[in-house]
């Protein structure tokens, strides 16, 4: 019988190129190289006797008896890894949570404390994506995205508003002259992250503000909205902060609002499951136990959806 077994390396090699349909992030996720990926395939193959896979020019397709053996490779390995954890003690359900990374260290992962305290066979492992077809991958359980909501194929579920006004440090608020007004801030750095949900921000708030667009003595500029908030933490100018992304801060006292002027985003935050995913009874309990933080005893209504952007904005909020 083990004849005509495979090695356990190219099936897991197989498994995991059929599910991202790419070799690179096959090699990625089981920590090999995409070259050794691809030769544990064409040994696959040569084993079998049968293509796997077909090259295309923008990337791999499975073959018709590929996706049938998939099938059967991937509820053997399912079988093999249960039967480890319940010998070894260590079955554990794996939820896998992409996150933009202000929004996962600002906000999420103090709060998971609690979610494992209070359902430790969960395991949580959080993704913080860069590049905008990760989210495409379906390769997650849940999500949380900011955008209008209307994800095709994907339950959403609304978690809070947005909205955006400028923090900066204690020390520059002791430096500044409020009694000025928002055209104060023509005296200190301005910082920013131009990616496009975010790059008029401070032209907004301005406006809003009745100011004209003030020229700064000088900017500072982060492909990352970690990057200018730190930047505002340290004291190195004025940011364009957005809740809930710099509430713990402001709290702590260490981020200040010098003018008491918000301005709500058209995009607010979801919680999304692809749709074959949502009815998990791990999904299910996350969705229920973050919904309820949200929730926080206040009474908040979603946003009107109806007048969406532009499709590539509602999952393309990657610096964030």
């Amino acid at each position: 019988m083990t004849e005509r077994l495979p090695s356990l390396g190219s099936l897991i090699a197989f498994e995991a190129a059929a599910r991202h349909l790419s070799f690179t992030r096959a090699a990625r996720e089981i920590n090999i190289t995409q070259t050794a990926v691809s030769h544990q395939i064409k040994t696959l193959e040569a084993n079998l006797g049968v293509r796997l896979f077909q090259r295309r020019r923008n990337g791999i397709q499975l073959t018709s008896a590929a996706k049938k053996y998939l099938e059967s490779v991937r509820a053997a390995l399912g079988i093999i890894s249960d039967a480890t954890g319940e010998l070894t003690g260590t079955n554990r359900d794996v939820l896998n949570i992409n996150c933009h990374i202000t929004f996962g260290l600002k906000f999420l992962s103090p709060l998971l404390a609690e979610f494992n305290r209070i359902h430790p066979e969960i395991t949580t492992r959080i993704s913080y994506p860069t590049r905008f077809e990760q989210y495409h991958d379906r390769d997650f359980d849940v999500a949380v995205q900011y955008g209008a909501g209307n994800w095709e194929g994907y339950k959403a579920d609304w978690l809070c508003d947005s909205e955006i006004f400028p923090v900066c440090s204690p020390q520059i608020l002791s430096q500044m002259d409020l009694s000025g007004g928002p055209a104060e801030l023509a005296r200190f750095t301005r910082i920013h992250t131009p990616y496009f949900l975010c790059r008029n921000d401070w032209t907004l708030w301005l406006e809003r503000a009745g100011v004209e667009d003030i020229s700064p003595p000088s900017e500072m500029v982060f492909n990352l909205v970690i990057g200018s908030l730190q930047a505002a933490l340290d004291g190195l100018g004025v940011a364009m902060g957005r809740s809930p992304l710099v509430d713990s801060d402001v709290t702590a006292g260490r981020l200040c609002i010098p003018f008491d002027l918000r301005l709500k985003s058209p995009f607010s935050y979801y919680l999304i499951s692809p749709g074959e995913k949502a009815a998990q009874p791990m999904v299910r309990i996350f969705r229920n136990w973050l919904l309820e933080k949200f929730a926080g005893g206040r009474e908040r209504h979603p946003p009107n959806i109806a007048a969406a952007a532009h499709p590539r904005a509602l999952l393309a909020d990657l610096p964030n």
